[in-house]
């Protein structure tokens, strides 16, 4: 269920990454495998300090490329193409998703929507942070901001 729509800084905060590039229908069996091999390197470099990311530097067609990882103090390249960067770091348009992935759709078209509304013009990839992983048990849902930089 999309949820609050607002428009905020998005602090700057090193990170380091994974990226793989596959076909759109492919991106959920790509992440996991990218998010453990950001999620290993992350604790040689401080742990992972908050919560995982994903950066979707390039969507053309069916094919995208998708950067996941994890905050850490002292980011450094690793092993398995794992990179080190940052995340964050612009002002956004900020859309909240509640619940399951399956409906993270619902953000996307707020944030597109608010885009338009206030006449704004996207600077950079989409940012997908993954601020509350949900409960096991599922009564506590997973908690997604999507982020749309702007100028």
């Amino acid at each position: 269920m999309a949820g609050k729509v607002e428009i905020l800084d998005v602090p700057e905060t090193k990170c380091v990454y994974a990226s793989f590039t596959c076909q759109r229908s492919e991106i959920p069996s790509n992440m996991r495998p990218a998010m453990d091999k950001a999620w290993k390197h992350a604790a040689a470099c401080g742990g992972g300090k908050g919560a995982p990311f994903a950066r979707y530097t390039a969507c053309h067609g069916s094919e995208c490329t998708v950067e996941v990882g994890f905050p850490v103090d002292s980011p450094m390249d690793g092993p398995d193409g794992v990179k080190a960067g940052s995340f964050g770091g612009f002002r956004a348009v900020s859309a909240e998703h509640v619940g399951d992935y399956g409906r993270l759709g619902d953000a996307y078209d707020a944030g597109q929507a608010h885009l338009e509304e206030e006449g704004l013009t996207q600077a950079g990839p989409i940012h997908e942070h993954y601020v509350g992983p949900g409960s096991p048990d599922g009564t506590t849902p997973p908690r997604t901001l999507v982020y749309f930089p702007v100028e």
